[in-house]
């Protein structure tokens, strides 16, 4: 009701005009411009229901048909790029991220403990674990979840606010605590580590 009231109010008799002029500018390439630009916006993820409207103001009844091919190359398209183009960068994406049921399923102890019902707040006190804050915040709403992390940091700029910091990176250190080791330094250096210690 509201978006129909807005409709009301916006000056859509005027671009509905400008529009018309444009496409009947461009002659009879009009309705496969239109249908081009549908296919890119369902692509980019812009919502198709914009061009079926669109269709059927400026076409009639032929924007039926106009709606229905640009959705369907469009859907089409998409789906084609999904599945040959993106879908290694896709599974990369899923992959860099730790899976929500297995994130749930390590906390989930926490919870089913005596007392767990009762839990509104968790510590995230060890180094690792804020970069689950995202992930636990989903599996377990409803929670609040806290660490120390910008305090650590305002510590550290507050004892390190004279210190001279170097231009560029200075030389890797592998340092081992066990036996003496002797790696390749050739094959150490391409991770910008230039020597190596034992403890």
């Amino acid at each position: 009701m509201v978006a129909a009231f807005g409709w009301l109010l916006v000056p859509h008799h005027h671009w509905v005009r400008l529009v018309q002029e444009w496409l009947s500018e461009l002659g009879p390439w009009a309705p496969l411009i239109f249908v081009a630009i549908h296919v890119i916006a369902i692509v980019a993820l812009i919502p198709g229901a914009v061009f079926s409207v669109a269709a059927g103001v400026l076409y009639g009844p032929w924007g039926f048909a106009l709606a229905v091919l640009g959705a369907t190359i469009g859907a089409s398209a998409a789906f084609l790029i999904a599945r040959y183009f993106a879908r290694r960068r896709v599974g990369e994406l899923i992959a860099a991220r730790p899976r929500l049921d297995a994130v749930r399923a390590a906390a989930r102890p926490l919870f089913d403990s005596i007392g767990g019902d009762r839990i509104d707040t968790v510590v995230l006190a060890c180094t690792h674990f804020p970069l689950l804050e995202d992930e636990l915040r989903v599996a377990f709403p409803g929670v609040d979840y806290v660490h120390g992390g910008d305090g650590i940091a305002r510590r550290i700029a507050y004892l390190t606010r004279e210190q001279p910091w170097p231009t560029s990176p200075s030389e890797g250190v592998m340092l081992f605590t066990s036996a003496a080791r002797a790696p390749s330094l050739g094959a150490l250096a391409r991770y910008g580590i230039g020597e190596v210690k034992t403890l």
